[in-house]
């Protein structure tokens, strides 16, 4: 399966990231807590973004694959690295989970009124940031 990536020829597509707060994790360096708000909406967007700048989402074993530095950088020779894998498996302790959450969406409904829908962090991510 192909995944999504930033890339000169794709679609256009814009995300705002705001860093809410930043943690230390021992023997794993910072973490942050962003806000994202997608101005576009292509598929995997929010995780494509922050993977492209060596950011990926903590537990996201799909993006943030990085080409090896010593090695040839391209995709199919087999020389990417599995940093997101590596992360998420070693972040298992503390975040059992993919850290993505939708806190507010915005809609229009059919009848052209404005809803919106909130809901507020799950408490296993809660408990990561403990």
């Amino acid at each position: 399966a192909s995944r999504a990536q930033v890339a000169a020829s794709g679609q256009e597509a814009s995300t705002r990231f705001e860093v809410l707060a930043v943690y230390e994790r021992p023997g794993e360096g910072a973490v942050s807590l962003v806000r994202a708000r997608p101005l576009t909406g292509r598929t995997h967007q929010i995780r494509v973004h922050l993977a492209s700048v060596r950011m990926p989402l903590i537990g996201d074993r799909s993006y943030g694959w990085t080409v090896d530095e010593d090695s040839p950088s391209t995709e199919s020779s087999g020389h990417y690295r599995a940093v997101a894998w590596e992360r998420a498996v070693v972040a298992m302790d503390w975040c059992p989970s993919l850290f993505l959450h939708c806190h507010t969406l915005r809609l229009t409904g059919l009848d052209g009124a404005n809803h919106l829908v909130q809901a507020d962090l799950p408490d296993v991510l809660l408990g990561a940031l403990s």
